[in-house]
């Protein structure tokens, strides 16, 4: 977080403690559940692969999302969410995403 002194300690606290990455995949055997769980998690970030999505959620949202996400996996289906902190690297090979290079600011 150096690059951001100029930031002050609430606005700095309030980006990038309350917020956070989260990388949800998924395996869903049904045709309708696992379209039904695309538009869930598109209201809450965007597609990075076929079955996986990137989101920046606020603790709230976060709990939201987790209690929604819930109703969708039945045997043998699966649903993994990664929750990752602000240390975390991302390196991109092939072909980006137009909004893998976007900048969140909350205000």
């Amino acid at each position: 977080m150096d690059n951001w002194d100029f930031l002050d300690e609430d606005f700095k606290k309030e980006v990038f403690e309350d917020n956070f990455t989260v990388i949800i995949i998924y395996d869903i055997i049904s045709n309708k559940r696992r379209t039904q769980l695309s538009k869930l998690l598109s209201a809450f970030g965007f597609r990075i692969q076929k079955s996986a999505f990137k989101c920046l959620l606020t603790r709230e949202k976060y709990k939201l999302l987790i209690e929604k996400i819930d109703r969708y996996a039945k045997p043998p289906d699966l649903i993994r969410v990664y929750r990752l902190n602000q240390n975390v690297v991302t390196q991109i090979y092939g072909e980006k995403l137009e909004n893998e290079n976007e900048i969140y600011y909350f205000f």
